[in-house]
């Protein structure tokens, strides 16, 4: 991989919260196959934040006193109170009726979706973005970075990356390290994250940066306990950040709203 040409990404309309509320009450058809993808600001001033923060339980109320900042409260609230929104469009109750419990691994699930037509969901926000990937019958797992500059690429990356990894990243131009580093990052986050395991498991996976296949299979490393038969996309999600959706087997990406 000399010189890192990415295939072009589905790109993924940056929506507000506001819009969010505008389009509450109306379901949304969640087709077999299929992930939908959103992705939202979550820097919106009141009365937007009231609203959203009404839908939360007290655990989530809890867990957004916690924070230090007033900023980061505010961006735990809108986001938590989108996926409420979003979710309640596509599960049916109310998005204050909505109910949360963990899976086996971990993972944040819908606690009253059950069966063959449950739906899953992995929610990432980062730098006052959320990035949320919707599906069913399937696990998903999402994540978004902004991409910093004074990230230590060379040195997390011989870290956490498998050999393979690391060597592709330093036989790129030193101006596309960054670039380089985001993308296999977000991308073995969201594998972790769909299949709810921990850091420690980012040197169990690899993922091929210079294929040009659209959704590229996920190699699990001989040892690993993970899952195999798992694919992940990149996303266009605007200037300076860096996405992927990771899942098991094939699917087709929706940008949301279309």
């Amino acid at each position: 991989m000399n010189g890192y040409q990415p295939v072009p990404f589905p790109a993924i309309p940056l929506t507000s919260p506001s819009r969010l509320l505008d389009m509450l009450g109306g379901s949304l058809e969640l087709e077999d196959g299929a992930i939908h993808v959103w992705q939202c600001s979550l820097d919106e001033a009141d009365p937007c934040h009231d609203r959203l923060s009404a839908y939360l339980d007290a655990e989530e109320r809890s867990r957004a006193s916690r924070f230090v900042h007033e900023r980061d409260r505010r961006r735990f609230v809108l986001a938590h109170g989108c996926l409420r929104v979003l979710l309640a469009r596509y599960a049916g109750p109310s998005p204050a009726a909505l109910s949360f419990g963990r899976s086996r691994e971990g993972k944040p699930v819908l606690a009253r979706e059950a069966g063959p037509a449950a739906i899953a969901f992995n929610l990432s926000h980062s730098h006052g973005r959320m990035l949320l990937a919707v599906s069913r019958h399937r696990e998903v797992g999402a994540d978004l970075e902004l991409m910093r500059e004074d990230v230590e690429a060379l040195k997390l990356a011989e870290r956490f990356y498998t050999r393979n990894e690391y060597a592709a990243l330093t036989a790129q131009p030193s101006a596309q390290h960054t670039l380089c580093f985001f993308q296999y990052w977000v991308a073995k986050e969201a594998v972790l994250k769909g299949q709810g395991k921990g850091i420690p498991s980012l040197g169990e996976c690899e993922i091929d940066l210079g294929s040009q296949e659209r959704q590229i299979e996920v190699r699990i490393l001989p040892g690993s306990n993970m899952d195999k038969g798992w694919y992940v996309q990149w996303l266009s999600c605007g200037l300076g950040w860096s996405a992927a959706v990771a899942f098991y087997g094939t699917a087709v990406l929706r940008g949301m709203p279309e």
